[in-house]
């Protein structure tokens, strides 16, 4: 198996949440020469620098061209997948039996959750022994979770109840458990102010198949996106005039619609003050912007022929067969032939995608980002099967033709959109 697929497969291994694949990011970012920056300070911004900076479980890295940016490439990514959101008062005590009481965070199928071991993972916000007000990443790996599901025989034919079946069992006590026992945070905090917790599954990264032509994991949606687009921007060198930028972005899965989400100006911003920077007006900007394409990185859907009928018969798109060109008449996806046309001069091995007309569609952040910097875009990801479950399923070689995308694209001076 290639080293960038066991890279990989550590990458989904330590982000349980879109905080840590945040910092994770951030971390391999550091060690390879990118500057962290902060979105409350100036910008000492310098022409072929590599920098990045965080938001709320989003990250924008970059790298300055040499000269003077005439236009940008773009690669965007989310960071969060469907998981379990703990309730702000979500500990309780019955019956000698902890639980957390959790509600729906994007659309899992919750089904593939119940009896199998969760971590507990997130931010936590706590009063240090100085009396300050810090935030803590934690992830309880030793310490599973587990949703119990009702036995066939006890229960009669009814509609699964989420309040119900999204109660985690934590353990039998016979006492009332606090948060500052279970998080084990007395270390570091004197006491845990509040909280973004998520459950998520902590099922490490399989292969299968005699030769290992396929990869089960948690979180494929959308961590194989980012890695394309980590391992794209990273193996790129300046050039003269074109910025690159790797754009990761929480929130997706409900919608995109927060402050660090791709329907934020957080992208717009980090635009402006690279401009600002190297005394771009904002005529100039908006030029810029109208010469510049973003590619919008998601998994799409795998054709599973047991499943066929909810298919479009002429655009399946296959498993260990390329990267999937996402297309949709009402712009649930933002491709269009100018897009495509560019697609095929940086892709190896690619599919065309558009979903059966008699079945509902998907969405991502192409669309969003499109709309709001009016710049041009397209979607494509690698297909998976599964996806939304518990555990993914991908072909390993579909990843590494999105690494070689994104590596020809950032490193393409030539392309403009038509």
């Amino acid at each position: 198996m290639p080293k960038a697929i066991d890279d990989f497969c550590q990458f989904i291994s330590a982000s349980p949440t879109a905080f840590h694949a945040a910092d994770q990011i951030g971390n391999r970012l550091a060690l390879l020469g990118f500057d962290p920056l902060e979105g409350s300070k100036k910008w000492p911004l310098k022409n072929g620098g590599r920098y990045f900076w965080e938001k709320g479980g989003s990250l924008i890295a970059f790298t300055l061209p040499k000269k003077k940016a005439e236009r940008a490439h773009i690669v965007a990514s989310h960071l969060d997948s469907p998981a379990l959101k703990v309730k702000p008062q979500g500990l309780t005590t019955k019956d000698t039996l902890a639980f957390l009481s959790t509600e729906i965070y994007g659309g899992p199928i919750l089904e593939t959750y119940l009896n199998r071991p969760l971590t507990l993972a997130g931010k936590v916000m706590g009063m240090t022994q100085s009396g300050k007000l810090e935030s803590r990443l934690i992830a309880l790996d030793e310490s599973p979770f587990i949703l119990p599901a009702m036995p066939p025989h006890l229960k009669a034919k009814e509609t699964p109840k989420k309040q119900r079946q999204c109660q985690a069992l934590v353990h039998v006590t016979d006492k009332d458990l606090t948060w500052d026992e279970l998080l084990n945070t007395a270390h570091y905090f004197t006491e845990i102010v509040s909280f973004d917790l998520f459950l998520t599954p902590t099922a490490a990264p399989t292969y299968l198949g005699p030769h290992a032509e396929l990869l089960a994991a948690p979180r494929l949606d959308n961590l194989s996106s980012a890695y394309g687009a980590i391992a794209g921007l990273t193996n790129s060198e300046p050039l003269d005039d074109v910025i690159q930028i790797a754009y990761f972005s929480n929130h997706e899965e409900i919608g995109s619609r927060t402050s660090q989400g791709a329907a934020s100006p957080h992208l717009m911003h980090t635009l402006e003050r690279i401009a600002l920077a190297q005394n771009i007006s904002r005529e100039e900007l908006l030029c810029l912007i109208e010469k510049s394409i973003c590619l919008s990185l998601d998994v799409a859907h795998g054709y599973h022929p047991f499943f066929g009928e909810h298919f479009d018969p002429e655009h399946k798109c296959l498993l260990g067969k390329g990267v999937v060109i996402k297309e949709h008449a009402g712009k649930r996806y933002h491709t269009d032939s100018v897009m495509t046309a560019h697609l095929k001069m940086w892709g190896k091995h690619l599919q065309r995608f558009a979903s059966n007309s008699d079945s509902p569609c998907g969405g991502t952040i192409g669309p969003i980002i499109a709309s709001e910097l009016g710049i041009a875009t397209a979607d494509l990801g690698c297909p998976v099967l599964s996806m939304h479950a518990a555990m993914e399923i991908m072909a390993p070689r579909d990843l590494l033709d999105l690494c070689h995308l994104v590596k020809s694209f950032l490193n393409d001076e030539s392309t403009c959109p038509l």
